[in-house]
């Protein structure tokens, strides 16, 4: 058994540490951001989805264009506006703090720019409903209010939910450029293909790093020997007494192993 393990009387004395009592403080500042982004998305999502569906035969763009394109009225411009506002401040947040979030922002800006310039694009003088489909992949960080062994699975799901809204975006903004010309210029009628195949690309490139965090999470859990390792680490990069990183590797090894009830 490797030296790492505790013994049966450790194990007994063992007690769950709070979620963030061993975190540094940038990771805690992000851990806040990301419950933000979190709740926000879940509003704006469900708010969408809600207006959306709520004539949902404009989902059949092909037989009733002026269903899907027709325009929502204050509503729609409110919530529209909701969520442009939430991208300006999530880049806002990770501009003046980036040393405070441990992932790469670079599909992050790429994303909120993006989309921020797609919101723009529909704002006025009222946003279609077609648009609010493009608001249905913020799902995926709505996922972040999960526990994360439920954030795991549920960004499977999603992620394959997106990957089809893309798809099904990328056939009906084609189908229906002549109408998006004529309604709202030639700028919008070319970008919205295009920022749907851009949105493939960062699902790519997000569900990358999903797979490799999921690998890691899942090594640090069965292997003894990436425990040494994680305690090494947490000790010696942030500060954290090597008795607590190791009571909390501990924590969620035994969480993770621990057969579902």
């Amino acid at each position: 058994m490797s030296s790492c393990s505790p013994s049966p009387t450790q194990k007994a004395l063992i007690k769950p540490l709070p979620p963030t009592a061993h975190l540094p403080p940038n990771l805690t500042f992000e851990d806040k951001v990301n419950q933000w982004r979190g709740a926000s998305t879940l509003l704006i999502t469900a708010a969408s989805m809600a207006l959306v569906l709520s004539k949902p035969k404009g989902l059949l763009f092909w037989k009733h264009p002026s269903e899907t394109f027709a325009p929502t009225g204050p509503v729609g411009f409110a919530l529209a506006l909701t969520f442009g506002a939430y991208l300006l401040l999530d880049l806002v947040v990770i501009i003046a703090f980036r040393s405070k979030f441990r992932r790469s922002m670079n599909a992050v800006y790429l994303h909120h720019v993006a989309v921020g310039l797609g919101v723009a694009g529909y704002l006025y003088p009222s946003p279609p409903r077609a648009f609010f489909v493009y608001v249905w992949g913020e799902a995926l960080t709505a996922c972040r209010l999960l526990q994360p062994s439920q954030r795991w699975y549920a960004r499977h799901f999603v992620f394959f939910f997106r990957r089809v809204t893309w798809i099904y975006l990328i056939v009906r903004d084609t189908y229906s450029m002549r109408l998006l010309h004529d309604k709202w210029g030639l700028p919008v009628a070319a970008m919205a293909p295009l920022l749907c195949i851009l949105l493939l690309y960062l699902d790519h490139s997000w569900w990358q790093e999903h797979v490799m965090m999921w690998q890691k999470a899942t090594l640090a859990a069965t292997s003894p020997s990436s425990t040494c390792s994680t305690v090494g680490y947490l000790n010696s990069r942030t500060g954290v007494p090597a008795h607590k990183a190791l009571r909390h590797s501990w924590s969620c090894i035994s969480s993770a192993l621990r057969p579902a009830s």
